[in-house]
């Protein structure tokens, strides 16, 4: 008996030593592939996905965000969005550039794509007049790909609050966004994917009539020994 219970805690101690180290590596791979594409390189842009006025057209914005890499290098990335009114929600597209500066010219940087589809589920209103606002709750959903090496494909899913005064003139409004991302890395046919938590926060601003969107913030893929994402992103929205 005692042999047979020492062999059996030798193969849980092994296969729990294995399941560990097939956790760790599928975090590992869903954080490169998050990071590395526009899902978890940039902060959310949030303009007419908050306001959704009757005759909002497409917009476009410019994003940049700032990572720290290992202990004194960055990661600047740069990209565009253009985004348009598809149904009772907003497609959008983003093209961006992985950026990494290092010393030692050993991380090289690349090209990266996203499509997400962002809906609002509920404006719940809040105050009364002139100081009413909205609670606006929506719902985006997004896919990222990069091809460096190894292939990265990524996915998302959040949920986006936002405490917006109401009215057309200067407005500045907090924002919190939580879900989930997953990510997968391909090299050679050998292929590491896992799932981890999102955490998005910051504050907006919105002018000109609500065609000017801007929004500062931090954003989060949560991993062990994971960094934070800081970003800015610059929008304007045209009318139909």
């Amino acid at each position: 008996m005692s042999r047979r219970a020492a062999c059996l805690a030798t193969c849980l101690c092994l296969l729990g030593a294995r399941g560990l180290a097939a956790q760790d590596a599928s975090d590992s791979a869903a954080y490169r592939a998050l990071t590395q594409t526009p899902l978890g390189a940039f902060t959310p842009a949030l303009g007419a996905v908050v306001t959704m006025p009757r005759d909002a057209g497409p917009s476009v914005t410019a994003r940049y965000g700032l990572q720290s890499f290992r202990e004194s290098d960055y990661i600047h990335n740069f990209g565009g969005t253009v985004e348009v009114g598809v149904a009772t929600g907003r497609l959008a597209v983003t093209l961006g550039r992985y950026n990494p500066q290092c010393p030692k010219d050993d991380c090289p940087g690349h090209l990266t794509v996203s499509a997400g589809y962002r809906q609002g589920l509920a404006i719940v209103a809040l105050g009364r007049a002139p100081n009413a606002a909205g609670l606006d709750i929506g719902l985006d959903v997004a896919a990222g790909y990069a091809r460096p090496r190894p292939t990265l494909v990524s996915g998302s899913a959040r949920m986006t609050f936002a405490f917006v005064p109401r009215g057309h003139g200067f407005r500045l409004f907090p924002y919190l966004a939580s879900g989930v991302g997953v990510g997968l890395t391909d090299q050679g046919g050998e292929t590491d994917a896992g799932m981890l938590p999102l955490l998005d926060i910051g504050v907006g601003l919105l002018a000109a009539g609500d065609h000017l969107a801007a929004t500062a913030g931090a954003s989060r893929v949560f991993m062990r020994n994971g960094n934070w994402v800081a970003g800015i992103n610059v929008g304007w929205t045209f009318r139909r």
